[in-house]
């Protein structure tokens, strides 16, 4: 099951759990690339995600570093688009 969410009542964690899949990653894993289509939500449980970008040419940046509780990956899902970072 989901680990408790902070601002989420008992009945909503297990609603939201009833509808997820944990996924674990390890240091360095690749979540999704900027042009990847749309696989899901992402919500950062337990450690930092960094989120880096190619744009400019100038290879990988970093543009944001993602805490536990901060989610990412939404706007595609919403704007049915392909990845932007």
């Amino acid at each position: 099951c989901c680990p408790p969410i902070k601002g989420l009542s008992a009945a909503s964690l297990d609603s939201l759990c009833a509808s997820v899949e944990v996924k674990e990653f390890r240091n360095g894993d690749l979540v999704f690339e900027e042009g990847d289509d749309p696989d899901g939500f992402y919500i950062v449980l337990i450690g930092l995600a960094h989120v880096l970008s190619d744009s400019g040419g100038l290879g990988l940046q970093p543009v944001n570093n993602l805490s536990p509780g901060q989610g990412f990956g939404e706007l595609a899902l919403l704007h049915k688009s392909h990845r932007s970072a």
